[in-house]
């Protein structure tokens, strides 16, 4: 900024710190679209900010979240379980088929025809037969 002489100051002068002073002062319209006391008293505070979320609330859900979550190796014992329960389940069912085939056959009410049909369905593969070295 220039050193102004006092003595010697002029209107010219004046004019000139004016129009400077004017320039470095923001214009109507962006003094409209800045925020107004009104504005600021409904902005949320910083207190208000925290009384919202903390890291201390994010960490505990965090570590609720890990708490409840299921690993691979519960998932894979869990699914384990549960296959040799359906197959479990299969081979009983399959047994009872077979018993109830061989009675009918037994009795003259099956046909040995239909009890081969009926014993050709299977379930489960017969597990191959190995040669004893």
């Amino acid at each position: 900024m220039k050193k102004i002489n006092r003595e010697k100051t002029t209107h010219l002068d004046i004019l000139k710190a004016i129009r400077d002073f004017s320039a470095d002062v923001a214009s109507k319209e962006d003094l409209k679209s800045m925020a107004t006391k009104e504005d600021l008293k409904s902005m949320a505070t910083k207190e208000d900010l925290k009384a919202l979320v903390t890291k201390d609330f994010l960490n505990d859900e965090l570590n609720k979240f890990r708490a409840q979550m299921v690993t691979k190796s519960y998932l894979d014992d869990k699914l384990a379980v549960l296959k040799g329960d359906i197959i479990f389940s299969l081979k009983q069912g399959d047994k009872k088929t077979n018993t109830l085939v061989h009675f009918l056959t037994q009795e003259k009410s099956l046909s040995k025809q239909s009890a081969e049909k009926v014993s050709s369905i299977k379930i489960f593969k017969p597990l191959p037969k190995y040669a004893h070295y």
